[in-house]
């Protein structure tokens, strides 16, 4: 009898903790970003985002990195961000990842790549202060539209 009550209290306790990891890791303060909606995004405030692949053991390393740090700056004027680049293709392009994670903070249609530790502190100091090369942030793709009877035209002379 004491057995089964011992065995009942460590059940109850075991569904305490995993109810608890549960909850904590549901909160999701880094905004997932998607193709259609991230030039808006972008156009407004300072965004820090990691560019990452879901089969990355780096990045599956950082994830609680980049959480914790959205959680510091939530309600701040600097925006967390991330992209799957599984998913999001267009924008890994745009941006020339070739590896994960690749960490960029935009600000003001310029950008940085981080290249440091991913430490909170590491990280909050180049929000703070960006190092490293500024570049413009890649244009958006052209897209022109042509009416049906353009599009022939084109296609008739090969162009």
């Amino acid at each position: 009898l004491n057995r089964q009550k011992s065995m009942r209290r460590l059940l109850f306790v075991a569904l305490l903790v995993s109810l608890f990891v549960c909850l904590s890791f549901a909160r999701k303060n880094a905004v997932d970003m998607k193709y259609d909606q991230f030039e808006r995004q972008v156009s407004s405030g300072v965004w820090f985002i990691n560019f990452h692949s879901p089969t990355c053991p780096y990045c599956k390393g950082l994830v609680k990195t980049w959480e914790h740090l959205a959680t510091i700056l939530k309600g701040k004027a600097i925006h967390i961000g991330r992209v799957d680049c599984a998913i999001e293709r267009r924008l890994a392009r745009r941006y020339s990842i070739r590896s994960y994670p690749t960490l960029v903070l935009i600000k003001n249609n310029t950008m940085w790549r981080y290249s440091g530790k991913r430490e909170i502190e590491r990280l909050l100091e180049f929000i703070d202060l960006p190092f490293g090369t500024a570049m413009p942030v890649p244009p958006p793709p052209y897209v022109t539209k042509l009416q049906p009877h353009e599009l022939e035209q084109k296609v008739s002379k090969g162009k």
